[in-house]
This record gives C-alpha cells, sequence and structure tokens, in this order.
C-alpha cells in the first residue's frame, strides 16, 4: 500500500490485506456467537435475573475494554501488529473452547457457597463476577485487542484516519452482526450452545493460523510520518483534546449502552419478549452501526468540519431516542400494534428497525468520527482507539448498571430516556466546547435554542390540547383498561429491575400482567389445583417449595394441607404487596394467622438457580412457570434442571410441573414428557384443562391412594375449607365439581408405564430429550396446533387404569371416571373452538365465529361457558348488525334475542353458580316485568359472589357483584309487592355491600339509600331521613371532586346523577311526612312471564364449521 492508502475498497488491496481483512469480519462473527451463546450458558449457572445477566454482560465488556486499552498502548512501537493479533486469535479460539469446560468448574464452585451467599444481593454479585471473570475474562480480554492492532496495521497516513477507521470498524461491525443473527436463529437451535462456541473457537484458530501465514507490508512508524505543519490544528490540540475526547467517549458509552437498556425495556410494552427478541435487537443495533460507519467513511478530514459533525450527531441522537420513545403512543405505537401487528418476526424486526435504526447509525458515525479527532498521527493510531474504545466500554457498563438497577426501578422509563439523551446532548457539546475556539455560547448559541425548543416540542407534541399527554409505560400496559390504585395514591404499576408488573381491572376481575403477559387473575381458576394435587398425591407434606409465585393461587393452597413451611421463589421482589392488595394474598401479610401457623419465607432468585445450588430438600417442589416462548422459562423443562430437582426432593417427595398445551405440539409434548420421566419413571399426567400437570414422585410407590383415604380427604366435616375449595369445576355444572371424588380421580391420565409408550408413539421411534445445551423448546416451530387433537389422540391411546392409582376402586366408581376422562379432554379441544371463536368474531368472521362455538358445544355440550359466550356474542353481532342497518324485521331481532335468552338460561341450567349469566337474565327478567324472576336470578348472584353471611363464595372466587346486591336490596327494601318486601333481608345486603372491597362512591351512596329505605319500612323515619342526607352528601362530595378534577362546571359534574338526587329528594318528603316511598316499576307483572325452556342446539340457525367436520 502506498502512504496515502487507506483499508477501503476504493484502495487497491493485495491479495495478504484482503485475507486479512475478512479474517477481521470473520473474528467480529466469532465474537457475537461467544457472546449470546455465554450469557445463555453462565444464566443457567449464575441465573436469569437482570442482575446476573448484567454481570454476565458486565464481565464481557469490561475484559474488552481491558484489552482494548492494553493492546492499544502497545500498538506503537510494533513492527508487526498483524502477526501479534494472529497469535491472540488462536489464544482466543483455545480460551474459548476451554471456557465451556470451565464453566461447570465454576458451577460446581458457586453451589457449595450458594447457600451463605444468597443474603446479600452485593455478595452474590460480586462472587458472581469473580466466578464468571475466571471463564471469560481471559479471552475477552485479547478480543478488545483486534481493532487496535488491525487500525495500527492498516492505517497508514494521518490523513486516511477517518477513511480507515470507518472502513475497519464496520467490517468488524458485520461480521458480528452476521454472527448475531446466524448464532441466534440458526445455531443455537441447530447445533446447541456449546458447539457454537466450539465453532466460533475453531473460526477463532483457522484465523489466527491464516494471518500468521501471510506477508503483510510493515506498518507506518513515527518515523516515517511526515512532519505536520506548524499552523496545523490537529498538532496543536494533540494531548488536550485528546483528554476532552476521552470524556465524550465514555459518555457516549454511557448513552449507547443506556439506550440499549431503555429500547429493550421498551420493546416489552410492545411485543411479546421471546427467544428471538434479544437477537433481533442486537442485529438491528449492529446493523446501524455498520451502515453509520459506512456513511463516515464519505466524510471529508477536515477537522473544524468533522468537530462539528461529531457534535451534531451526538445532540441529535439524543433528540431522535427521545422523540422515539415520547411519540405520542395512542397515534404511533398502539396503532402500530393493532393495525400492523406484532406477531410475526417480520413485523417484530420493522418495530425495532424504527425504534433503535437511525440511533445506532448515528453512533456508528460517531465513533470513527471522534477517533480521527483525537489522533494527532497514524503511528499512534492503534493507541487512540484502544484507550477511546475501552474509555466508550466503561462508560457503557457504568450506563447499562445504572439505568437497568438504578434509574430505570426508581425513576422510571420515561426519566430514564429522558437522562440518556440529556447526556447524549450534553456530550455534543461538551465536545465542542473542548474542540472548538471561542466560547460555546457564543459560536452554538442557535443549536442551544433548538435543543431546547426540541425538548419542549417534543413533550408538548404529546401533551396538547390534540393528544393526551404521552405517559410510559401507563399507555402501553392499560391500553384503554383500568389501572387500578395500589394505596389509593400510587398505581398498581411497578417498573421493577427484572419487568413491568401491572394489575389490570378487566370487567369485574382483577388481572396480574408482567410485561404484558397475562400471569393470572383475582377468579379462583384450574392453577390452584396444582397445590391440591400434589399434595393428596404425597399424602403427608411438611416443606412446600413454589418457583413462581403469580397469582398466589398455587401457594396459597397448600397451606390447605397442614404443612410446616413453605418457600416462595420469585424473581420479582415487588410482586408481594400486589398479590395483597388485589389477589386475596391476605395470607402473606406479616401478621397474618397463615404465617402464625407456617414458616412462609418469600426468596427473591430465580427459581431455576435457585433449586440447582441450595441444599435444602422439599417434600413437594411445583415449578409454576408454563409460557415456554418466554426466555429462561424453558430451562425448567431440561434433564439437567430434573436431574438437579430430584437432589432436592426428599424420598417419596413430589415434583409438579405444568404441560401447557397451548404452546406445544405432538412432538414437542412427548419431548416434554420423555425428559421428564427420563430422571422421574414413576410419574403421572393430570388433566387440568389445557394446562396438564406431571408429576414426578422420588420413589417407587405406584399406589397413590386408598378407598379410606378418599373418604376421609373427601370429608365435608374434617375439612371444611378443603371441600369449599374443591367447589369448582373445569366445566359443567354442581355434579362436575372436583369435591366430587369421581371427578377429581377422573383428572388422573396415566401414569409411568403409559407415559413411557406415549412418547414413543409416533413410528415407535425413541422422541429427543431437553436439554441446556440445546434449547430446542424455545424455537419450537410454532406449526398448527389444530385445536390440540393429535396430542389428544395420543393421550387417549395411552390412559392408565383408575385402578392403578387406587386399587379398591369399585367398577362402578371406576367406569364412571373413565366416562369423565373422555368428557375431559373432549373439553380441551372444546376450548380450544371457543378460544378461536373468540379470535374469529374479532376480526368480524361473525358466521364463523358462531360456527366454531356450536362446534364447542357439540364437542362439551355441558360445556357452560360456551353456552354463555355464544349468549352473548349472538347479542353483539345483533348490535353490530343492527348498527350496520342490516337488520331489516324485527322478527330478526326478536329471532337473535330470543336465542340469545335461551343460552342465557341453558348456562344456568348446566351451572347455577354463573353468576354473570343469572345477573344477564335479571336484567332480561326486568325487561319483562317478570319481577319474580328477577329476585331469583339476582339472589343467585348475591349468593354465589358474596362472602358469609349471605353468600357462600367463603374463599372469595368470585368478584363481589355490587351491582346485583344493590338491586336485590332495593326490591326487597322498595317493592310495593308485600311479598317481595325483607327490610331486614335488605338492611343485611347493605351491610355486607359496604364492607365489600372496591366499591365506589356512587355504590356506597345507593347502598346508604337503600339502607334509608330498608329503615323507613321498619318505622323509624328520622334515621331514614338523616341516611338520605348522608347519601346526598356522598353524591355532592364526589360531584364537586369530579368537577375539580376534570375542570368542569359543578352543574356539568352532576350530570348523569339527577334522576338519583330528585329520588333522594322525593323519598326525604315522603319521610318528612311520615310516609314510605316505594318504586312501582318493582311491582308484580299483570301478564304471565315468558317461558324459559331450554334452546335445542339442533334447531339453532346458525352456520356449520367451514368444511364440515374435517376441519
Amino acid at each position: 500500500m502506498s502512504e496515502n492508502t487507506t483499508a477501503s475498497p476504493n484502495s487497491s488491496l493485495s491479495k495478504p490485506e484482503l485475507v486479512a481483512l475478512i479474517c477481521f469480519v470473520l473474528s467480529g462473527f466469532a465474537a457475537l456467537v461467544y457472546e449470546i451463546s455465554w450469557i445463555r450458558k453462565a444464566s443457567v449457572i449464575v441465573g436469569g435475573t437482570t442482575y446476573a445477566v448484567s454481570t454476565v454482560l458486565a464481565v464481557f465488556f469490561g475484559g474488552l475494554a481491558i484489552g482494548s486499552h492494553l493492546f492499544g498502548k502497545r500498538t506503537k512501537n510494533l513492527a508487526t501488529p498483524i502477526k501479534l493479533y494472529g497469535k491472540i486469535e488462536i489464544a482466543v479460539g483455545l480460551l474459548c473452547i476451554v471456557s465451556v469446560f470451565l464453566l461447570p468448574l465454576v458451577d460446581s464452585i458457586y453451589t457449595t457457597i450458594y447457600d451463605s451467599i444468597r443474603g446479600s444481593l452485593l455478595a452474590s454479585l460480586a462472587v458472581r463476577a469473580v466466578l464468571v471473570s475466571l471463564c471469560l475474562l481471559p479471552p475477552t480480554i485479547l478480543m478488545g485487542a483486534t481493532l487496535p492492532l488491525f487500525c495500527r496495521q492498516f492505517v497508514r497516513h494521518q490523513n486516511g484516519v477517518l477513511n480507515s477507521v470507518s472502513w475497519l470498524y464496520a467490517l468488524n461491525t458485520l461480521g458480528a452482526t452476521i454472527g448475531a443473527a446466524i448464532c441466534g436463529f440458526l445455531l443455537l437451535p441447530s447445533i446447541g450452545i456449546n458447539t457454537s462456541i466450539f465453532l466460533a473457537g475453531g473460526i477463532n484458530l483457522l484465523i489466527g493460523a491464516t494471518v500468521l501465514s501471510l506477508q503483510l507490508p510493515s506498518p507506518i512508524t513515527a518515523d516515517d510520518e511526515e512532519a505536520p505543519a506548524a499552523n496545523e490544528e490537529d498538532s496543536e490540540t494533540g494531548t488536550q483534546k485528546s483528554k476532552a475526547l476521552g470524556w465524550v467517549f465514555a459518555l457516549a458509552g454511557f448513552t449507547a449502552l443506556g439506550n440499549e437498556v431503555v429500547w429493550t425495556r421498551f420493546l416489552t410494552l410492545l411485543i411479546d419478549n421471546n427467544v428471538y427478541t434479544y437477537t433481533l435487537t442486537l442485529t438491528v443495533i449492529l446493523f446501524g452501526i455498520v451502515l453509520g460507519s459506512l456513511f463516515a467513511s464519505s466524510i471529508k478530514p477536515d477537522f473544524k468540519r468533522n468537530t462539528f459533525q461529531f457534535g451534531a450527531l451526538m445532540i441529535l441522537s439524543g433528540l431522535i431516542t427521545f422523540a422515539i420513545i415520547m411519540a405520542p403512543a395512542e397515534i404511533v405505537w398502539i396503532n402500530f400494534m393493532e393495525s400492523f401487528g406484532t406477531g410475526r418476526l417480520s413485523q417484530q424486526l420493522i418495530l425495532i428497525g424504527m425504534i433503535m435504526l437511525i440511533p445506532s447509525i448515528m453512533a456508528g458515525m460517531a465513533f470513527p468520527l471522534g477517533i480521527r479527532l483525537a489522533n494527532a498521527n497514524a503511528s499512534g493510531i492503534g493507541a487512540d482507539v484502544g484507550r477511546l474504545s475501552a474509555l466508550n466500554t466503561c462508560g457503557g457498563i457504568i450506563g447499562s448498571i445504572l439505568v437497568g438497577f438504578l434509574i430505570l426501578p426508581r425513576l422510571g422509563l420515561e426519566n430514564a430516556v429522558a437522562l440518556t439523551s440529556v447526556c447524549s446532548v450534553v456530550a455534543g457539546f461538551l465536545a465542542w466546547m473542548k474542540l472548538e475556539d471561542g466560547r460555546l455560547l457564543e459560536n452554538r448559541v442557535g443549536w442551544i435554542l433548538l435543543v431546547a425548543l426540541a425538548f419542549v416540542g417534543i413533550r408538548m407534541s404529546s401533551n396538547s390540547m390534540f393528544i393526551q399527554r404521552t405517559r410510559i409505560p401507563f399507555d402501553m400496559l392499560s391500553q384503554g383498561r383500568t389501572i387500578p390504585t395500589l394505596d389509593g395514591t400510587n398505581l398498581a404499576l411497578i417498573e421493577g429491575v427484572n419487568s413491568f408488573i401491572t394489575v389490570v381491572e378487566n370487567n369485574d376481575l382483577y388481572e396480574l400482567h408482567i410485561d404484558k403477559q397475562w400471569q393470572g387473575n383475582s377468579k379462583r381458576t384450574q392453577q390452584f389445583m396444582a397445590g391440591h394435587i400434589p399434595s393428596l398425591v404425597h399424602g403427608n407434606p411438611k416443606s412446600v417449595c413454589v418457583v413462581g409465585l403469580g397469582t398466589g393461587q398455587t401457594a396459597q393452597r397448600f397451606l390447605m394441607h397442614d404443612i410446616d413451611e413453605l418457600h416462595l421463589i420469585e424473581i420479582e421482589a415487588e410482586l408481594e404487596p400486589l398479590l395483597i392488595r388485589f389477589f386475596n394474598g391476605d395470607w402473606l401479610a406479616e401478621s397474618s394467622p397463615a404465617r402464625e401457623k407456617t414458616n412462609i419465607e418469600l426468596i427473591v432468585e430465580d427459581g431455576r438457580n435457585y433449586l440447582t445450588h441450595t441444599e435444602e430438600k422439599y417434600d413437594v417442589i411445583s415449578i409454576e412457570v408454563g409460557q415456554v416462548f418466554r426466555p429462561g422459562v424453558t430451562s425448567f423443562y431440561t434433564h439437567e434442571f430434573y436431574q438437579g430437582a430430584r437432589q432436592r426432593l426428599n424420598e417419596g417427595g413430589v415434583i409438579s410441573q405444568f404441560v401447557p398445551l397451548e404452546f406445544l405440539a405432538a412432538a414437542e409434548f412427548q419431548s416434554v414428557v420423555a425428559t421428564f420421566i427420563e430422571t422421574f419413571p414413576n410419574a403421572q399426567l393430570w388433566y387440568n384443562t389445557s394446562e396438564l400437570l406431571l408429576l414426578g414422585v422420588n420413589g417407587d410407590d405406584t399406589e397413590t391412594f386408598s378407598r379410606d383415604e378418599i373418604s376421609k380427604t373427601f370429608d365435608v366435616q374434617a375439612n371444611p375449607l378443603f371441600m369449599d375449595d374443591l367447589k369448582y369445576r373445569h366445566w359443567g355444572g354442581a355434579k362436575h365439581q372436583l369435591a366430587n371424588p369421581d371427578v377429581f380421580l377422573s383428572c388422573f391420565l396415566a401414569s409411568g408405564p403409559q407415559l413411557k409408550t406415549m412418547v414413543q408413539a409416533t413410528g415407535g421411534s425413541t422422541t429427543q430429550l431437553l436439554y441446556d445445551d440445546h434449547p430446542r423448546l424455545e424455537y419450537r416451530t410454532n406449526e398448527s396446533l389444530d385445536f390440540h387433537r393429535p396430542v389428544l389422540n395420543i393421550i387417549r391411546d395411552h390412559l392408565t387404569p383408575i385402578p392403578t392409582i387406587i386399587p379398591d376402586l369399585g367398577p362402578a366408581l371406576t367406569g364412571a371416571c373413565h366416562v369423565l376422562r373422555q368428557h375431559n379432554l373432549s373439553h380441551i379441544e372444546a376450548k380450544a373452538y371457543s378460544d378461536a371463536s373468540k379470535v374469529k368474531f374479532t376480526y368480524g368472521q361473525y358466521d364463523e365465529a358462531v360456527a366454531y362455538l356450536k362446534h364447542a358445544l357439540i364437542l362439551n355440550p355441558n360445556y357452560a361457558e360456551a353456552n354463555y359466550d355464544l349468549a352473548i356474542m349472538l347479542q353483539r353481532i345483533l348490535g353490530i348488525k343492527n348498527n350496520a342497518g342490516e337488520v331489516k324485521d324485527q322478527a330478526t331481532v326478536a329471532k337473535y334475542l330470543d336465542d340469545a335468552r335461551k343460552f342465557m338460561f341453558t348456562t344456568t341450567q348446566i351451572d347455577n353458580d354463573h353468576w354473570k349469566a343469572h345477573s344477564t337474565l335479571a336484567t332480561i327478567a326486568y325487561e319483562e316485568r317478570n319481577i319474580l324472576a328477577v329476585v331469583q336470578h339476582l339472589k343467585q348472584c348475591v349468593r354465589v359472589t358474596m362472602p358469609a353471611p349471605i353468600g357462600e363464595d367463603i374463599l372469595n372466587a368470585n368478584p363481589d357483584d355490587i351491582e346485583s346486591l344493590i338491586f336485590l336490596a332495593t326490591i326487597n327494601a322498595m317493592s310495593p309487592e308485600p311479598q317481595l318486601q325483607d327490610p331486614e333481608y335488605a338492611l343485611r345486603l347493605v351491610e355486607a355491600g359496604l364492607q365489600a372491597t372496591d366499591v365506589s362512591v356512587i355504590q356506597k351512596a345507593q347502598l346508604v339509600s337503600n339502607q334509608a329505605a330498608a329503615t323507613a319500612m321498619l318505622g323509624d323515619f328520622e334515621a331514614a331521613k338523616r341516611l338520605v342526607g348522608s347519601a346526598v352528601n356522598m353524591i355532592d362530595q364526589f360531584t364537586s371532586e369530579l368537577a375539580i378534577l376534570h375542570n368542569i362546571s359543578p352543574s356539568e359534574a352532576r350530570r348523569g346523577y339527577e334522576d338519583f338526587l330528585t329520588d333522594l329528594t322525593l323519598r326525604l318528603a315522603r319521610y318528612n311526612e311520615g310516609k314510605l316511598h316505594l318504586n312501582s316499576d318493582i311491582a308484580f307483572p299483570k301478564q304471565a312471564p315468558v317461558n324459559n325452556n331450554p334452546l335445542d342446539l339442533n334447531n339453532l340457525q346458525v352456520p356449520v364449521l367451514p368444511g364440515g367436520q374435517n376441519l
């Protein structure tokens, strides 16, 4: 190469130089394979928490920084930097291959000290950092030398620094981009983690051997360089500008990795975090850096102009990042999710590009520009690149740790992005201040005003008279739904270290979401059986470990089985107060009776990490994680995990785990079961809707129950709380309650021998097991689940006879259980059709939606919820068609309403505890003036939803139906019909309503007004008048606060409540006269009530399934 040659395509490169540059690209490829593989491998050892993963990344980048600085200093006097590079590549390859064997040794060391450091976050982080450093620091230090050495070899003239560094940086990052994409999408799912590291190590060895065989021109030395002119600005600023740029580079690194943390967290608000999310994110960022570096290579070297460009890039990067995150959520992000979608990888890639690509391009342009500004001569380029890269990386480590561990959890995402954006702007102004002559205020007053106006403009654009203020992350997490307050002031929305934790209201229920993923609700669901079944299979558990707290349903059920110790392993430290407030979690409170009886300990830790390294042993281990598409979850389904978990079980201990059919095709289901029974051959599979339960027994006893034990356990007198809890049905009505022994036993599906043949059901071949090294389950194919039919057919063909677990079961009960098992399996398919119908309805495919629900009822005629859903769907379809002008005659309206009413009635015929159906029927009966039917349905609502003494919801399994209670109290206290008047019962209803949680001010006023009416009916008009006055004061205070809150007049705030206030005024006048105020609208009708005969499904005029039975 001639003196002015630079490493760009426009230069004339010799063949050895071209080969060397290809090797440089490959080294970037190998580096990203290591990064992704090491994170996956080390997370199994030190845990998957943000703290643990950040520790691994800090060690990785710390090693790069150390190596970049140490080797950069040595490059100036190196005669053959390319030869040193070759030797380093060989060393890197060998050390990385060795790391595969060192990490298990680190794991064993970590196990010996784990319990002693578990309670201290700082000690735990320090030990993890030291142990991970033993494996990763040596190779990463050597990897940090590559860019300084290549810059020293190929930059041959000071005027070519910008062009050469840009191309070298682009080439190395291009290799990294390809490495990230290929490793994340191809290598890990196809060849596994260890083999990927071996492959990358082989590439490094090949690079080293190739480079050592090359003969390249000697790099330029200080003696070879031309002495610069005395008036050159580059020489005059020299050391001073280099030191100043060191601070700028550190601040830029802080901003860059801080933004990466912010972007990653912001993405969880928009897309479901899965195994590909990190790969896509990393690929987009690296690709942006490549483009930016290539753009920078076209910039002409001019110190003054380059200084302006560098500062402008840093400033604009900060402003653009802030503008992207703070874009009006409803217009930009929520609209994108609803209209374009985020389910496919292509959609996610576009979304990630929208957020990250432009700032990444600017970062890629800024790095070589900054190197150019700091460098005074070509011979010193390696040292400058090494020092500035090290400072940039150190700033990045500090930024990622501070933003991830402190700023995000304490200040929130919105303030975090504001801080990183300000840091980027400050870095730009700092560069101008230190590198330009004159005062910053004089030189860049326009830019200062631009920045100020930009920040204000971005804020105003999302908080104007046209657009509601953008609230991050509230807008994305709520999406039109209500997020309640935790303590009257703070929202039930926690920006934690690991994720966003949110409680949202969905009709009458509270739902728990972690990173927008549904975790459970305040209603009793099938999850609670994961506490009862393992306890009953064990017989007498005393120590229990629950991994994954969720809404606490499973953990709470273990307390019903007289245990002594309950360890709750939960990665989210902030979850506990939400459970206490919204999810019947009083048992978690410090002063709860449960804690007095049982040692309950919440351990904030990654569950896999805890069970792998602790020395504690348990009678029952319950794994409450099942969303296998989420990163880290599949580590609970591997052979290594089961081997470690078995060591944590006492003799005869039981491990329980969900098998979520919603995410598993037939082959994946077989792999999960096969891996489980490899460690637990004495295993059982239980029905629990589509979330099947796998139980493994650490022992050989296969006879789980005896007839006498079942009789004692299912005794209402002996176990009233347990039996009341089992008044739950997966489908059907009272006769299908799990409190019935035959229904409970019918949930058993298969055990050891049948499970072994089940996993070989396809062609007799052995099913592949799941291992940590080969995370196949995370990379599942997402093939059509076909309404779970393939899995259900496998299970049906391998059912184990019920007498296997209870030998003395009689033939009649055995036969009944077998029939119920078939119904249970059919219900899984029926539920899949029901769920599909709702999707069809969402997309406006109404005929198919109705047809799917009809088919669900054919599969399971006793499916109460499907009857209810079909009734609601028919009502909604009628409303939609009516608004569209498609309903031409009243007969069509009558047909839809009649069918809907009959389906609703059928719901209550199947399940008399379906309070929503009763509530709807009460409304319909009131419109038909059938007051007796209204009372009948309202009493059922109160019975099902309210706790004793007026209801039977002892465990608060259903939300309190306050509206039905108020309606019933109104009838009892204000009906003109003596047969309906019951003031004493009305007062009991009012008392129960006032004691209920989450009663609105208006509802309290209605309750108090009913209390007044009942009191007046009992003859105490003075007390009734005081109560009416109290109700009026409640409404006045509420509307006054409403007026202030929305900045409206008091009269506007009172709109909607005038009729209620008028009624209270009339009551007060009547009570002053000593007379009752009765409601004529709740008198007996003069005509006979409408017939409520159940509907014959076959006569319903709805379409059949598209394609008939072969769909």
